[in-house]
């Protein structure tokens, strides 16, 4: 539930468009059995490029008698500091969180040995044979822009074909 996703960024041009992905939500949430849960991301990937979110304008409209928390939206240079809080002004917690304890660091340095160092991938051909971590063995069928923005589609008969960015794809040639 973000602004630019959900209602789309194409949808706020336009007052029926609007009103459309309005009608949309109504009925998605009209759907609900006995509960409904509704997420969105304060930062995100796109492209490449880390953003920052904005709850959907949505959340406000619903009625505050039927959640457990109540949203507000701000727009400030520092998104999201203490956007959300319970009626009480505490912090909004998770009551499904985990300690933070089981999380590993992860690194985003390319000289890590997580990731694959720009030399191993201005190797990578198209023809090549690859591996990768989730989708298995495929084949390098194209390849698009230059490092560090190279994009593979690459075809893996597990999985069907897959546009992957290279320096996150963590591709091993065979």
């Amino acid at each position: 539930m973000e602004e630019d996703l959900f209602p789309s960024m194409l949808a706020k041009n336009s007052k029926p468009d609007l009103e459309e992905e309005r009608r949309l939500f109504y009925v998605a949430v009209t759907r609900a059995k006995a509960n409904l849960t509704l997420s969105y991301a304060v930062t995100r990937f796109r492209w490449g490029n880390l953003i920052q979110c904005e709850p959907s304008r949505f959340l406000e409209e619903l009625d505050p008698k039927y959640i457990d928390h109540t949203f507000s939206r701000k727009r400030t240079s520092e998104p999201f500091k203490k956007s959300f809080s319970k009626s009480s002004s505490q912090p909004l917690k998770n009551k499904f969180s985990k300690p933070l304890a089981h999380l590993k660091k992860v690194s985003n340095n390319y000289n890590s040995a997580s990731y694959n160092k720009e030399q191993d991938i201005l190797k990578i051909k198209i023809g090549d044979q690859v591996v990768h971590e989730r989708f298995g063995k495929g084949k390098v069928v194209e390849l698009n822009g230059d490092f560090p923005n190279t994009k593979a589609t690459v075809y893996f008969p597990s999985a069907g074909q897959k546009q992957l960015l290279l320096k996150f794809a963590k591709l091993q040639l065979i």
